[in-house]
This record gives structure tokens, C-alpha cells and sequence, in this order.
């Protein structure tokens, strides 16, 4: 037999404790695929498989001034991927790219997986 104990009643007119840490997988769904929540808390804890459906738009920014030749990095968002598009000279590209066939993928919330000479690539350490 199971024994359950009785619950303390809800209390709407208090606020959390200090250390409480359960809102914030509310906050990290919430913040899936956007990339100023992500810059601001940027260690990520989650991959979360998903799929990207044809004719989705993607966009890669590059400082070469050439069009990649293997796989690389695309963003979800073109205010993300031009950071990138910034060569010497004037130099660069930008490009949108659309699927065409469905994309399964893994996503690296936060900045977990940011392409950056030093920390937050902890997924990608984790991965390797």
C-alpha cells in the first residue's frame, strides 16, 4: 500500500524560494531558437532532437568570400548569421538557403554550441 502525504495548500501571494531552479525549464523552452535570450544566459544544459520541414529558410554568414563547399553552420535567423558576413575589405557572404528535403537535426540551446575562440561550447565538449 502506498502511503501519500498530504500536500501544503498552493500559496499564489508568496514568490519562490531563493534557490529555486524549476521556472527555468519554462524560460529555456521559451527561448528555443531565439538568439538574444540565449546571448544572456548563455550555458546551455539541453539537445533536443527536431526535424526542419522543406522550404524552411536558413542562413549562413561567412567573412570568405566564397560559398562553402561541405557542411557548415546555418541559423534560424538572418540578424544571427550576418554577424558572420563581415570580411576584410568588404568581403563576405550572406546567404539564405531553403530546404528541400526535411532536416533532422540536434539543437544546442543557449550558446552552448556559439562559435567562439573560448568557453560556452560545453555541448560540443561534451559531444566530442
Amino acid at each position: 500500500m502506498r502511503h501519500i502525504l498530504p500536500r501544503a495548500p498552493w500559496r499564489f501571494d508568496e514568490g519562490p524560494a531563493e534557490n529555486t531552479t524549476g521556472n527555468l525549464i519554462f524560460d529555456t523552452v521559451h527561448s528555443f531558437l531565439q538568439h538574444w535570450p540565449n546571448t544572456q544566459y548563455h550555458h546551455g544544459h539541453n539537445i533536443v532532437p527536431g526535424v526542419i520541414p522543406t522550404s524552411t529558410l536558413l542562413y549562413h554568414g561567412t567573412s570568405r568570400n566564397m560559398v562553402p563547399s561541405e557542411p557548415d553552420w546555418a541559423a534560424t535567423d538572418p540578424e544571427h548569421s550576418i554577424n558572420f558576413a563581415r570580411g576584410k575589405d568588404g568581403g563576405g557572404r550572406h546567404l539564405t538557403l531553403a530546404t528541400t528535403r526535411p532536416l533532422k537535426v540536434l539543437y544546442f540551446d543557449e550558446s552552448s554550441a556559439a562559435k567562439v575562440a573560448e568557453g560556452t561550447m560545453d555541448m560540443h565538449d561534451i559531444m566530442a
